[in-house]
């Protein structure tokens, strides 16, 4: 057992430096000298789960707590791994947590994921509680500051959920800081304090650029406050940053319409069927600002596309309400 405990030892040190083939031959030779060695198997999976190989590191955590293993840090490290690999069954990566916790109270990562699960749950309280925890443990942890705010959020707890924001942006030392003013601003946006959270989404946009969720998020505060031009301006620039995503040009065109522009509307939706044939809602908005148009002929054209393509009988009934109407506008015009 000696050998094989120094083969771990060895692997321990290239694993430090980051050089996790060497790593892995140590600790394979460990196992192979002495398959009963429960922490080579451990220390082996945190190098799998460090590579991102879930479901090799599961089975050496699994050999591990078989042979005996028994500490919050494998525990933990095996919570991860369920986490990544087990999406629908998120449960077993919980009892990992609890177990990890309940041997090591003090265990910031597991107080942390612990609460990233609670939070996907829906269980806001539960996930604030154990972002809390960690930062009792360590104050500097921007994450969990940045993560209870979502939880607060979550809860309709606006000021809190600034306030925790704010704490990360005033520190200025979080990797993510384009998601910490993005979520801030959709906090701003609860507490109805829109000219801040326009600022917020500005400034995520300014270190992102390319941050669709904000541009998104922002464009839609314009357009409830009325700053139409503003709102054609971002949705402009989120049809320029995904030129395939068919709903910019549908929500540009639903704007255009509402201001009367009708020929840019009718530009915008005809993008949005030569991009995406089978729309009938598209169809059915083209074929209405037609009709503000007074071109009945190419409003009646756009709901027979719908009857004779929609797949649902409500959808086609509509049209042919709306057709039927359309001929009247024509007979009376």
């Amino acid at each position: 057992m000696g050998v094989a405990k120094e083969f771990v030892k060895i692997g321990d040190e290239y694993a430090a430096q980051e050089r996790w083939e060497t790593a892995l031959a140590l600790y394979n030779e460990a196992i192979k000298r002495y398959p009963e060695l429960a922490n080579a198997y451990f220390r082996r999976g945190v190098v799998y789960e460090t590579l991102e190989k879930y479901y090799q590191a599961r089975e050496d955590f699994d050999k591990a707590i078989h042979l005996g293993l028994e500490h919050a840090e494998i525990y933990f490290h095996r919570g991860y791994t369920l986490y990544r690999i087990m999406w629908g069954i998120k449960e077993f990566a919980l009892k990992d947590y609890d177990k990890a916790i309940r041997l090591d109270p003090d265990h910031a990562e597991a107080h942390y994921w612990r609460g990233i699960l609670w939070y996907e749950a829906k269980y806001h309280q539960s996930a604030v509680d154990d972002f809390t925890k960690v930062i009792q443990l360590n104050p500097d942890n921007d994450a969990a500051y940045s993560s209870r705010g979502c939880a607060y959020y979550a809860m309709f707890q606006s000021e809190d959920a600034i306030a925790d924001f704010t704490h990360v942006i005033n520190r200025n030392r979080y990797e993510e800081m384009c998601l910490v003013y993005y979520n801030r601003a959709i906090a701003y946006q609860l507490d109805e304090q829109y000219t801040l959270a326009i600022q917020d989404y500005a400034d995520a946009i300014r270190i992102k650029p390319d941050f669709s969720e904000a541009l998104s998020g922002r464009l839609e505060l314009y357009e409830k406050i009325g700053a139409i031009q503003k709102a054609i301006e971002d949705a402009t620039a989120l049809i320029t940053l995904e030129p395939d995503n068919v709903s910019w040009y549908l929500k540009r065109g639903q704007i255009y319409e509402r201001i009367g522009e009708y020929h840019k509307a009718v530009a915008d939706l005809t993008e949005v069927i030569r991009r995406s044939e089978n729309f009938p809602d598209a169809h059915l908005r083209r074929a209405g600002v037609y009709l503000k148009l007074g071109m009945y002929d190419k409003a009646i054209a756009d709901y027979d596309n719908i009857i004779n393509h929609a797949h649902f009988e409500h959808v086609k009934q509509e049209a042919r309400d709306k057709k039927e109407a359309a001929i009247r506008l024509k007979i009376n015009s």
